[in-house]
Formats: structure tokens, sequence, C-alpha cells
């Protein structure tokens, strides 16, 4: 049985930047999830606005990493992980402002098996979390 984790989203009040609560459910176990910073942890996240005119995704801008390996954050049983974001800080494709209006901010968290998630006991799965506005 996979191991159980949930996502969260609080938001600073009249932007789109907050933090994403990674929220470990397991009673025993801790559960790996992958550290941004690395080509591994950089690629997890994205997001969708949907506006007027339709849906935008967004994604963090590539990097360039003077040191690229597969780091993790260990979530204790019942504990929480929190992980900022924000969308206008310049680091993200189709990143802010907008025009037309946001009406809906949905984060999307996806973990894909490959070697190194077996190799480090990296959860795997999809996570979405919305917010209307």
């Amino acid at each position: 049985m996979a191991a159980q984790l949930s996502l969260t989203m609080q938001l600073v009040p009249g932007s789109l930047s907050g933090n994403l609560l990674f929220t470990n459910e397991e009673e025993n176990a801790s559960i790996n999830i992958w550290r941004r910073g690395s080509s591994w942890g950089d690629v997890t996240l994205s997001f969708v606005l949907e506006t007027d005119d339709g849906p935008v995704s967004v994604t963090l801008r590539p990097q360039i990493y003077t040191v690229n390996a597969p780091f993790v954050n260990p979530i204790g049983a019942g504990q929480v992980f929190k992980l900022p974001f924000d969308l206008n800080d310049g680091q993200w494709i189709n990143g802010g402002p907008w025009s037309p209006e946001v009406s809906e901010l949905t984060a999307i968290y996806e973990v894909l098996e490959t070697p190194e998630s077996l190799q480090y006991n990296v959860w795997t799965g999809l996570l979405t979390v919305s917010h209307q506005f």
C-alpha cells in the first residue's frame, strides 16, 4: 500500500504566493519527498491558473545547478512539511502578473517512479489542491 501523503495550500491574501503543506498521514513511518534545488525536485511542482482566457500552465524555469544531487525532505509520521512558493518571483515560466484576473489556482505535485525514487525511498504519485478566488 502506498504511503499516505496529503496536500493543502495556504495563500497570502491578494496574491499568488503562500505555502503548500505536505502532511504525512502515516502513523509510524516517515515519507521522503524530493527537495527543490535539483533536477529531481524542481520538476515535481507546477500550477494551473484559470483565467477568463482559459487555463495557463506555470512551471519552474530551468535551472543551472552547481551541484545536482537527489536530496530528500523527510516528513516524520504525523508531521507537516511547508513548501513556500511565490508565482511572482520571476522563477516561474508564465509567472505573473496576469491579465485577465485569475479565478482559480491549482497546485500539482507529481513524482514519477524512477530508479532514484526507488533508491531514496521517495513518495511517488499525484497530489492536487485548488483555491478559487
